[in-house]
């Protein structure tokens, strides 16, 4: 994430290079060091960028339970250069349609779990969206052979992050955009908690929530 005029330069890759064998993240019983999120990103993020000429502002949309493959999934999209769009698994089939045919994302990161459910509804609406199951044991031969180095991208501190969606109670969701800078600002003003110290954060927030972004940034940075 590049901070333009807040004067930061702020890097999950940074981070990775400072901190190369510190846990990154823990669920379950599965543990990822920052190396190894890294590279598993980076490696899904080389797939996407090159399997389907993703560019900047290009969305892709997140179809992933609470897992690791959510957090390389959200990093392997920014590191494309594209932005990620989260659609929960447990949203109604109407909604999810919805924002499928709204955003007109080429790309769909889903749980092989879904894979069945979300080609009905992409055949249902006609889209031209494309499905990689991050989890399956055919994109992971696919992954394996990736690099695993970080990318280059041209991103700048007005390009977008994100777009998440309104409830939708008072008619159709509408989706918010939210560029980088604003992600950067939200950790530069993080000042209030000290987490100079070595210590764990809950990852509690849906990611269609903007509350996820401080518990997925801030400590990952």
């Amino acid at each position: 994430a590049d901070g333009g005029a807040l004067g930061k330069q702020l890097s999950f890759e940074e981070q990775v290079a400072r901190t190369p064998d510190n846990i990154a993240l823990v669920y379950e019983d599965k543990q990822l060091t920052y190396r190894e999120l890294n590279e598993r990103s980076n490696q899904l993020a080389h797939y996407i960028k090159e399997g389907y000429n993703l560019a900047a502002d290009d969305l892709v949309c997140l179809y992933l339970d609470r897992s690791e493959h959510m957090l390389i999934g959200i990093l392997a999209v920014l590191k494309s250069g594209a932005a990620y769009v989260p659609i929960d698994p447990s949203y109604p089939e109407d909604r999810v349609s919805y924002m499928l045919e709204d955003t007109k994302a080429r790309v769909i990161l889903c749980n092989e779990l879904y894979q069945s459910a979300l080609n009905k509804v992409i055949d249902s609406a006609s889209l031209l969206s494309q499905l990689v199951a991050i989890d399956s044991d055919i994109t992971k031969e696919q992954l394996n052979i990736q690099s695993k180095a970080n990318l280059k991208n041209n991103q700048v501190s007005s390009s977008l992050a994100y777009v998440i969606y309104t409830s939708g109670t008072t008619g159709q969701p509408k989706g918010v955009m939210v560029e980088h800078r604003n992600v950067v600002s939200l950790i530069v003003n993080a000042d209030y908690i000290d987490l100079q110290r070595p210590q764990n954060m809950m990852f509690l927030s849906d990611i269609g929530f903007d509350a996820a972004t401080f518990e997925i940034y801030v400590p990952l940075m």
